[in-house]
């Protein structure tokens, strides 16, 4: 059976997702995490933004402190998200921080809702079964652990392992929501 050429708009589908695929196959250049599900939720949150329809620039990897700080005080930066691996907060280390600028009113149960620009923060936790929800005592320490960032100002998203393997495009269009909430 003779391959028929493309032209046009079939060829230019054909070469973006030749140019998506390259990208996604360079991953290890570009995707932070200790675990392969963290590799995961940022390649999905890198790769929903940069290929679904968005009113983000980017998302800006920041895996030193410097660079996030850098990100943070340049306006320029404002339509970007930034993520942060491995984050120590308080007497807590957490997979993800992602940061969305805010412009205006967000409704948010734990904080205040204000008319003031501001960095809003967001930790993502990737839990994979071996140490997360294997016991009540487990599952039980990390509603403690979010209850706590909460009251830090820290909003709490917590995806399990499977979560993540079965849809990662949709764990990142639930973190693109919630920076958009404040868009």
């Amino acid at each position: 059976m003779k391959k028929s050429k493309l032209y046009g708009f079939d060829l230019l589908r054909q070469q973006t997702i030749s140019s998506v695929l390259e990208v996604l196959d360079d991953r290890d250049a570009w995707v932070m995490g200790d675990t392969e599900i963290e590799k995961l939720l940022c390649a999905a949150i890198s790769a929903r933004i940069m290929y679904g329809r968005t009113e983000f620039s980017d998302v800006l990897n920041a895996d030193e402190e410097s660079h996030a700080q850098e990100y943070f005080s340049n306006p320029h930066y404002r339509t970007y998200l930034i993520l942060q691996p491995q984050v120590q907060i308080g007497n807590y280390r957490v997979d993800f921080v992602l940061s969305a600028w805010t412009s205006g009113y967000v409704y948010s149960a734990h904080k205040r809702s204000t008319t003031e620009p501001y960095w809003r923060k967001l930790v993502i936790e990737c839990d994979g079964h071996e140490y997360h929800e294997r016991t009540k005592e487990q599952a039980s320490k990390d509603r403690s652990r979010d209850r706590d960032l909460t009251n830090l100002g820290f909003d709490v998203f917590r995806f399990t392992g499977s979560e993540l393997w079965r849809d990662p495009w949709e764990c990142a269009d639930q973190l693109y929501y919630w920076a958009l909430r404040g868009w």
